[in-house]
């Protein structure tokens, strides 16, 4: 349940990517010095973390009372997920780090996206 989350996470991802190419292109080639090369093998890292916070999300729902219709579908526990790991985190890249403003609201929309599909995939594969 967590890793099939997970691989939604993945796909969401890589689909708000696909969409917004044309926008962050030039803003990743602006501030180039502050990016790894996409060879380098640690990129591949920011696939596996979705892998892991599905199967933490996975883990945090089953003691989620799946009574109580905030949590039925799942969309809101992402939001939940969301406003504890994924706004803070992406907070504080916005406070730290010398990178577009743009990029940092299409980064915390594709998280809240992201978060939000994973609880769907959750409480549906675990009613």
């Amino acid at each position: 349940m967590g890793l099939a989350a997970g691989i939604v996470g993945i796909i969401v991802s890589l689909a708000i990517q696909m969409l917004t190419t044309g926008t962050t292109s030039a803003m990743f080639q602006a501030t180039a010095s502050v990016w790894k090369s996409w060879t380098a093998p640690e990129m591949y890292l920011m696939y596996f973390v979705p892998l892991w916070v599905g199967v933490f999300m996975a883990a945090i729902y089953q003691y989620t009372d799946k009574k109580q219709k905030v949590f039925r579908k799942g969309w809101i526990f992402g939001f939940m997920i969301w406003l504890l790991a994924g706004f803070p985190g992406t907070l504080m890249t916005y406070s730290s780090f010398a990178i577009p403003n743009e990029l940092v609201g299409i980064w915390m929309c594709s998280g809240l996206l992201q978060y939000m599909a994973m609880g769907w995939v959750i409480a549906k594969m675990k009613p």
